[in-house]
């Protein structure tokens, strides 16, 4: 019997957490200093289809808990300036279809990125991907 009623609490417990929880976590996730290490960027021309990547050193993105990013330096995407964001929960194409997956969005600079936060030989990594202009992506560490 006890067995049964440790069972239901871990079930309860754990399919218990919102969507909304997921964002809480990237929110607290995103915040501070992230150097841009490289961009990508898909290709489509004369039936060829590549990926362009460049390297970076000295540019980077501070995300501060108001919800500005302070951008140092100048990235093929981004301008150095202040900008405010907003991250969201959200379907990434069209979010009133509700049809795909929800997914970690940020918006500012008037671009849109899906977010994606892990991490790789013990730093912090951070994937902004934007599929609005093509394919391009924005690789980060902490």
């Amino acid at each position: 019997m006890y067995k049964t009623i440790l069972l239901l609490f871990l079930f309860f417990t754990f399919f218990s957490c919102s969507q909304d929880e997921i964002n809480i976590s990237a929110e607290k996730q995103i915040i501070g200093e992230w150097k841009l290490k490289q961009s990508s960027r898909l290709i489509s021309n004369n039936n060829n289809i590549y990926y362009e990547y460049q390297n970076y050193e000295n540019v980077s993105y501070h995300f501060s808990e108001n919800n500005e990013v302070i951008i140092v330096g100048n990235s093929e995407f981004d301008n150095e300036g202040n900008y405010d964001f907003e991250l969201k929960y959200e379907v990434y194409f069209n979010p009133d279809l509700n049809q795909e997956p929800k997914t970690n969005i940020i918006v500012f600079n008037g671009n849109k990125y899906i977010v994606q936060i892990g991490s790789n030989n013990n730093s912090e990594t951070l994937i902004l991907t934007n599929f609005i202009d093509g394919k391009k992506r924005l690789y980060f560490e902490k």
